[in-house]
């Protein structure tokens, strides 16, 4: 067994290598898969964190352990094969998910660090200070409505907090924003909200996380004066239910990346209940897929607690195995929804193609198998 000869000879950080090291250990108490490769998947773990001088605090998170651990894993495992082109494949696909998801931590992907936010999706609002992004927030919200609004939205989501096991006890607080826009027949205030904030494709709606872990639903107020007079218009009702589903969750660990976007999305459409009232319509074959040959996407969604990246990861891993897991979690979003244009992710796309081809992959039993 050997590692990439660039992922040697760095300055590692001794408590680092240990917290990996500890991760990994339980992982594999966990995960049989995990315990078979353990000395190779430390081997070459620790190779990466030395080369990539990868600070201790990015262990901190369980969904990073556990994504990190699984890539290095993948990484290992191309070594098992004699088939060039194969292994040339997963290594690519471990190098390029590593880089998304370790260039936070390493002084030594600055460079690639910079390259990801200046190419990938910006984040609403990342152009303006945290405290001018509240001004510019607070000039546009209606708030007479906003508070009018927030009173009514647990009846028009009920059913969703069934699904998805939210009680009053466990609820996760959100703060609403009914934007003052005016609609198709008055684009000014929308105009000008993208030109102050530099946002360059404004959602319908969408739910923003600030540094804080606070989460603020955004709503334009056509559709909220939509749903009020007409509830039952699937089209309204199922982006409210959707973003609900956003503000009780928590999937996307790495801003400026498409990590973890898809199940992010995809959970929020099959957790908004019936698929007529789903935001991706794409999602439905996605979802039909992966449920052929008694296979569900169920029990991995909504059964662990919290409902985030690292449950749902961890639930996939149980399922269908910790390769296709993780490449659920790093596979690059239907073109229809935010995809980041970073190198790493367009390199992840043409390798793994869309998350329909994963899935398809994995229902026909054909994940990571190896000429040998």
């Amino acid at each position: 067994m050997s590692t990439p000869k660039e992922w040697n000879h760095g300055e590692a950080d001794p408590a680092a290598i240990e917290a990996f090291t500890q991760y990994a250990c339980a992982l594999g108490d966990e995960l049989p898969e995990v315990q078979a490769e353990l000395p190779q998947i430390l081997e070459t773990g620790t190779a990466w964190i030395d080369a990539h001088q990868l600070e201790l605090a990015f262990f901190d998170d369980d969904a990073h352990g556990l994504l990190f651990t699984g890539l290095i894993k993948r990484g290992a495992e191309a070594y098992d094969t004699s088939n060039e082109t194969a292994q040339n494949r997963e290594l690519a696909i471990a190098k390029n998910g590593l880089i998304l998801l370790t260039h936070r931590f390493s002084p030594v992907l600055e460079r690639e660090a910079e390259q990801i936010i200046d190419q990938g999706d910006v984040s609403l609002g990342i152009r303006l200070s945290p405290h001018g992004w509240e001004a510019v927030c607070d000039a546009f919200t209606d708030r007479h409505l906003t508070e009018q609004f927030k009173k009514e939205i647990p009846d028009l989501v009920g059913d969703v907090k069934e699904r998805l096991g939210v009680t009053p006890d466990n609820e996760q607080e959100y703060q609403l924003r009914v934007l003052a826009f005016n609609g198709a027949f008055d684009r000014e205030p929308e105009e000008r909200f993208k030109e102050v904030t530099g946002i360059r494709d404004l959602p319908t709606a969408w739910v923003e996380e600030d540094q804080q872990g606070e989460k603020t639903m955004f709503l334009p107020r056509p559709l909220v004066r939509g749903i009020r007079d007409n509830p039952d218009v699937l089209p309204r009702r199922r982006t409210l239910k959707h973003e609900y589903v956003h503000t009780q969750t928590d999937y996307s660990i790495e801003p400026h990346t498409s990590i973890g976007v898809f199940l992010d999305e995809f959970h929020a459409d099959v957790g908004s209940g019936d698929e007529r009232d789903w935001a991706y319509p794409e999602h439905r074959a996605d979802y039909h897929a992966f449920n052929q040959d008694g296979r569900t996407l169920e029990q991995a969604l909504f059964s662990q607690a919290p409902q985030d990246l690292a449950g749902t990861v961890r639930g996939l891993a149980h399922e269908v195995g910790l390769n296709s897991a993780v490449e659920l979690a790093i596979v690059p979003p239907e073109e229809s929804q935010v995809l980041s244009q970073d190198n790493y992710s367009r390199n992840l796309r043409t390798l793994l193609g869309t998350p329909l081809d994963c899935i398809q992959r994995i229902a026909n039993l054909e994940e990571n198998t190896f000429e040998t």
